[in-house]
C-alpha cells in the first residue's frame, strides 16, 4: 500500500484535521509539501486576531499542534 499523499488536498481540510496532519508529518517528515503546508497554516493562523465571540475549539487545537511541531 504505497500510494502518494496529495498535499494540495490536505491543505483544503478543516482546522480539525491539523493535529492529525502534524502527527502524520512527525511520523513521516519526508512527505513532499507537507511541512510547507503546515508552516503556511501556522503562519496564517497566528497572524490573525480573533474576537472571543468567534472562539473555535478546532482552530485552537490546530494552533496548539502547530506550535508544538518542531521546525
Amino acid at each position: 500500500m504505497g500510494g502518494k499523499i496529495d498535499a494540495g488536498y490536505l491543505g483544503t481540510l478543516s482546522y480539525s484535521a491539523v493535529p492529525e496532519l502534524v502527527e502524520l508529518y512527525e511520523k513521516n517528515p519526508d512527505i513532499p509539501g507537507l511541512k510547507s503546508l503546515l508552516m503556511e497554516k501556522k503562519r496564517l493562523l497566528l497572524q490573525q486576531e480573533y474576537a472571543w465571540q468567534s472562539f473555535n475549539i478546532s482552530r485552537e487545537k490546530a494552533i496548539e499542534a502547530l506550535t508544538r511541531m518542531e521546525e
